[in-house]
């Protein structure tokens, strides 16, 4: 038992953001939730207008 170490209290996301090449060239956008959902239900939301910047 002494040589047992606390466990790190931080939260670690291991979620991954894909942001596409062509993005810049889009005038909208859907985004997909990779969430568990019935299966008739859309795995997308949108479309999205894209306000960009810089």
């Amino acid at each position: 038992m002494a040589a047992l170490q606390p466990c790190d209290s931080r939260e670690r996301s291991g979620s991954k953001v894909f942001v596409h090449s062509h993005l810049s060239q889009c005038s909208h956008v859907f985004l997909r939730g990779d969430t568990s959902h019935p299966s008739l239900e859309k795995p997308c939301s949108g479309p999205y207008k894209l306000a960009l910047t810089g």
